[in-house]
């Protein structure tokens, strides 16, 4: 079931629908199998470069500021 387009969305909405097209034909590959760690080093590594209001000082315990 799809929404009828109106007030001039058709032009866009054909774009956008033939960008998703062609970003399906990419062939991205499977992630690398460490992304997960090297994402979370990173959040780490820039956790302590500010003090970040979202850390509980547990937290910080664990991963203290420089």
């Amino acid at each position: 079931m799809y929404a009828s387009v109106t007030n001039g969305m058709g032009p866009r909405m054909e774009r956008v629908e033939r960008l998703l097209k062609l970003l399906d034909q990419l062939d991205v590959g499977e992630p690398p199998a460490d992304l997960t760690r090297r994402t979370l080093d990173r959040i780490h590594e820039l956790e302590d470069r500010v003090d970040s209001p979202m850390r509980t000082p547990a937290q910080s315990q664990i991963h203290p500021q420089a």
